[in-house]
């Protein structure tokens, strides 16, 4: 059964300014949180689909100094995991998803890479790197002409577990695909995250799969 985990990580901006560091030193932590999800779900847990949500297309348009320290730090990232072949040795399939064509070029070629390198893997990581709703659906629009192909030519497969850090917006996320995801709140900034707040998240998600096979049997069998 294939199972997909979305984290959409939130608070760097905060962490920065409790821990009195810059953005940069609070982006190179939270860019971390990359290996710890693929390595908690993915390799730990046996979970086929793991989805960044690093930024939206909107994202881009900020002004408040923090976009050139989240492309650093995810070029920093990156390169560790390039240079130790971690998705093509993990049998991970690195995919990235850019709609706002602002990325650094150093990044855009880094994530072209990485992908080329990892293309025979067996589970997914997506990178939403810019991603926008509206354009993902309507690239899927225009490529069919019955709904069952539009729906199949949406980027991101059915998600089950959302795990959000701090807020519980989903920040113009692939809403199509969570309409039967189980969302998470972590009371915590991304950068604090550990393996034990996964391992309790998943710990809950367990529980309230039991418990909704109790509560609806017939819905969970079809």
């Amino acid at each position: 059964m294939i199972k997909h985990i979305l984290f959409m990580p939130d608070g760097n901006r905060r962490f920065a300014k409790e821990k009195n560091i810059s953005l940069e030193e609070s982006y190179l932590v939270g860019a971390k949180s990359l290996r710890l999800f693929s390595d908690f779900f993915l390799l730990e847990n046996n979970w086929n689909i793991l989805t960044m949500h690093w930024m939206s297309r909107y994202t881009h348009g900020r002004n408040d100094g923090s976009l050139n320290p989240i492309y650093d730090a995810l070029y920093n990232e990156f390169t560790k995991l390039h240079d130790e072949k971690y998705f093509s040795k993990k049998d991970i399939k690195f995919k990235w998803i850019d709609h706002s064509n602002k990325l650094p070029k150093n990044l855009v070629e880094l994530c072209q890479i990485l992908e080329k390198e990892s293309s025979y893997g067996d589970k997914i990581c997506y990178n939403l790197l810019g991603y926008d709703l509206e354009t993902d659906e309507r690239i899927a629009y225009e490529q069919t002409n019955n709904y069952e192909d539009f729906t199949k030519n949406r980027l991101i497969p059915d998600i089950d577990l959302i795990i959000r850090t701090t807020e519980m917006r989903l920040s113009k996320g692939p809403v199509y695909a969570m309409s039967q995801a189980q969302m998470l709140l972590v009371h915590k900034l991304n950068p604090e995250l550990t393996r034990d707040d996964l391992e309790r998240s998943l710990h809950e998600y367990n529980a309230l799969v039991e418990y909704r096979k109790i509560t609806n049997p017939i819905h969970l069998s079809t």
